[in-house]
């Protein structure tokens, strides 16, 4: 099965163990945001009702090109599955600060959020592992290639969350 993997294959790979999804009981403080043709009772079931994600805290703070991934396991014994592959650009920690907001706003940001609160609902915990990009010499330049690694990881792993309607995962245009 695509995207299934195992700790030390992670460790293998020099992808660094940052923390764990939580789910948090405090009250949503988003309907602020709530666009006008969709009704309060509507939103609060897309945000979540009373509860919100929350990204893992104190995620390593160094601001390197870096590529993560978020792993479903249904405990810390078991084979988890990758279920989404990102880059982040300037940084894990920031990245993740983008994707904390864009849970309550953005629409792929609430896709994400309703996916990580299913697989909660499932009794799964989700992981975020990440690498720091690797560097190469193009033209003369140093250059950072999260891009590179993550569209090799997505093609490799075919994570599920990772469709977003642009291209199958052998790289032809849908």
């Amino acid at each position: 099965m695509f995207g299934m993997i195992k700790h030390d294959e992670l460790l293998q790979k020099h992808f660094i163990f940052a923390g764990t999804f939580e789910m948090s009981e405090r009250a949503s403080p988003f309907m602020r945001n709530r666009p006008r043709d969709i009704s309060a009772e509507n939103w609060k079931m897309e945000c979540g009702e009373s509860h919100d994600v929350r990204v893992p805290k104190n995620i390593d703070p160094c601001p390197d090109a870096a590529v993560y991934c978020w792993v479903a396991r249904a405990d810390a014994t078991v084979t988890g599955t990758i279920k989404y592959v990102g880059k982040a650009g300037k940084g894990v920690r920031k990245r993740h600060g983008q994707h904390q907001n864009g849970f309550t706003g953005s629409s792929a940001g609430l896709k994400n959020a309703r996916l990580l609160r299913a697989a909660f609902r499932d009794g799964y915990q989700v992981e975020l592992w990440f690498r720091k990009a690797t560097k190469a010499e193009v033209f003369g330049l140093g250059v950072t290639l999260q891009s590179v690694e993550e569209e090799a990881l997505i093609e490799h792993l075919q994570p599920e969350w990772n469709v977003n309607g642009c291209r199958k995962f052998d790289g032809t245009l849908l």
